[in-house]
């Protein structure tokens, strides 16, 4: 299981669509991840997804029954402003949740 940080309402864990001046936010289900490779489940947004550049701030919450807790996942976003969720393999932390990038 992930490192909870905070806990939010489900409501409250991000906004609409994308687009430069909005807060972009995408759900996910424990199926949506990619892999296992190298060790890891994967999770990626693209930045013509997103739209939020090169430089984006990215949180990570993990659905736990209607409840959004902000968790910490490997975060990397590459050169294009591509987003990448990563979790491990074993123990397997794969979990339904919401991305919401800045």
């Amino acid at each position: 299981m992930a490192h909870v940080y905070k806990i939010i309402s489900g409501g409250g864990a991000g906004g609409g669509g994308g687009g430069s001046s909005s807060t972009y936010s995408e759900s996910f289900s424990s199926g949506n991840w990619v892999g296992p490779s190298g060790g890891e489940y994967t999770y990626t947004i693209l930045q013509s997804v997103h739209e939020k550049g090169t430089d984006p701030i990215v949180q990570v919450f993990e659905n736990n029954a209607g409840v959004f807790e902000l968790v910490e996942t490997g975060v990397e976003v590459d050169s294009f402003g591509n987003v990448t969720i990563t979790v491990n393999e074993t123990p397997d932390t794969r979990f339904p949740g919401r991305v919401v990038i800045i």
